[in-house]
Parts: C-alpha cells; sequence; structure tokens
C-alpha cells in the first residue's frame, strides 16, 4: 500500500520521474499561473544567453514536512548554480559531473534533509538552496512545518525538489517505495477537481491549497 503524505510544496507544480530515477523518485518543479516553468522568453534566454535562477518559478519555494517525524540529516552548505544556460549546464550536469561522482552524497543531492516518520519511514528532501534550512538534526517537525527552500544544488539543471521515500527495515533499504497525496486538485477539461488518496500524474499540472473539500474525490 502506498504511503499517504501531505504534498511538501504548495501552489502549482509538476512531477516528474527523469530518465534513470526510479519509479517512485519524484521530481518536483514549480508552474507560474500560465502553468509553465519556462515562458517564451526566459525559454529563449535559457537557451542562448544566461538566465537568472531567481526567474524560474521553483527557486526559493517553501518545502514543508509532510508528515511528522525527527530530523536526522540537514546539508546546506553546497553552491547553488544562479546562472543557467541550456546547453552549459547539460554537459557540466549530465557529463560532467556524474564522472566526478565521489562518496559525498552531497556532490549527488546538493543541499539536502531526510527526516525519519514517526512510522519509520526516511523522508528525502534534495537540491535545496544553500542556507534555507529551518531545521536541525534530532529536531521534531510537526506536518506542515517548514523545512527549507526548493534550490539549484547537486547535480541540478534547473531549480527543483527531488522527493522519495525509503523503508530502512526493507530488505533492500535503498528503494524508494510508492507514495500518495491526502489531496490535491488537478485539472479535468479545463477545470480544477479535487482528488485524494492519489499521486498526480507526471507533467500533468497540479495544485495543494491545504484546504480542500471531501465532497467530490476523483480516480485518475
Amino acid at each position: 500500500m502506498p504511503i499517504t503524505i501531505q504534498c511538501p510544496v504548495s501552489g502549482i507544480w509538476k512531477l516528474q520521474t527523469p530518465r534513470g530515477h526510479h519509479p517512485y523518485s519524484k521530481d518536483f518543479t514549480a508552474l507560474d499561473f500560465r502553468l509553465r516553468n519556462l515562458s517564451p522568453g526566459t525559454r529563449l534566454r535559457y537557451l542562448l544567453r544566461s538566465l537568472d535562477v531567481s526567474t524560474l518559478p521553483s527557486w526559493d519555494q517553501p518545502v514543508m514536512a509532510p508528515v511528522s517525524g525527527r530530523i536526522l540529516t540537514v546539508a546546506q552548505d553546497h553552491d547553488d548554480r544562479v546562472a543557467l544556460n541550456l546547453v552549459a549546464d547539460w554537459i557540466s550536469q549530465r557529463i560532467i559531473a556524474p564522472r566526478k561522482g565521489n562518496d559525498d552524497m552531497g556532490h549527488y543531492l546538493g543541499n539536502h534533509v531526510i527526516m525519519a516518520a514517526d512510522d519509520g519511514h526516511h523522508l528525502l528532501f534534495a537540491h535545496l538552496k544553500k542556507c534555507s534550512a529551518k531545521v536541525v538534526a534530532g529536531q521534531r517537525v510537526a506536518a506542515g512545518e517548514l523545512l527549507a527552500k526548493v534550490g539549484n544544488s547537486g547535480i541540478s539543471m534547473r531549480p527543483h525538489l527531488h522527493f522519495h521515500i525509503t523503508n530502512p527495515a526493507a530488505e533492500h533499504p535503498d528503494q524508494p517505495i510508492p507514495f500518495v497525496f491526502t489531496a490535491y486538485q488537478a485539472q479535468d477539461n479545463g477545470v480544477w477537481r479535487d482528488y485524494q488518496a492519489l499521486l498526480p500524474v507526471d507533467n500533468k499540472p497540479f495544485k495543494t491549497l491545504g484546504n480542500y473539500s471531501t465532497s467530490s474525490s476523483h480516480k485518475q
């Protein structure tokens, strides 16, 4: 059975499962009010020139605890890449950086938080903004409490939140396990509708505002 959690971000987002990622390991990317991550203008600057990371919707977005638990690890001293260019980033992040990999988890995850949920599962939040953590190791947190901000640290093409859940007591404790959101909204023929105990479809806009009607849940 999937683990039911609150969504760790608020606003309009999409989920992605990048090539090479486990199916239950998700990247969260924020969208603007037109449901875009890149406008035509920013897309052109990203391709031809240098794009400032602060122009993208994901940058500096709050990341909240989706369940209650205890903080195990906080890493927040890795630099964010703040000047973006598609070609240069593709070469550095997809070719050079992985080959320079080492035993430092921060090389891949950048700034990150790991928490242990009260039910024993471990939750990972990665590619966070430098020095944005609002928690420390050993601290107890409640669901909805601010953990950090979305950044662009580690091996990351553009600002996003990498998130997954593992079961440390399992035979393969490093394998992510499925999860669903308590509630969210997604578009159905241009109309935002409520969904419960499901996970949004990859690359489809969804939003979480923290206040949902329980009268009309849907199945995807």
